[in-house]
């Protein structure tokens, strides 16, 4: 779309701040600051994805750990044999 239209499809590194688009066809940029808050943006919910990640690994390291060190349920008894022992086994 060169023809000037709102949020054409080209999405290339440039440095052009008029009509440009960022990630969706609505985030458009009109100016340079508008342009610097976008990239500030862009890296504060990247930043904020991998601090979600890092949560849920610890999250999940504190339960495995848990999991590990919580007392086992002991086994089932054993059936009494209807057979007497063997002999010399004691």
């Amino acid at each position: 779309m060169a023809d000037g239209r709102v949020g054409g499809s080209q999405m290339l590194f440039t440095w052009d701040t008029n009509n440009l688009c960022i990630v969706f066809r609505q985030w458009h940029i009109r100016s340079t600051p508008g342009l610097i808050f976008s990239l500030l943006a862009i890296v504060a919910i990247g930043a904020g994805y991998e601090l979600l990640r890092e949560g849920i690994r610890r999250y999940e390291h504190n339960i495995n750990k848990r999991t590990e060190t919580a007392p086992r349920e002991s086994p089932p008894p054993l059936q009494s044999s209807p057979y007497p022992p063997a002999p010399g086994a004691g």
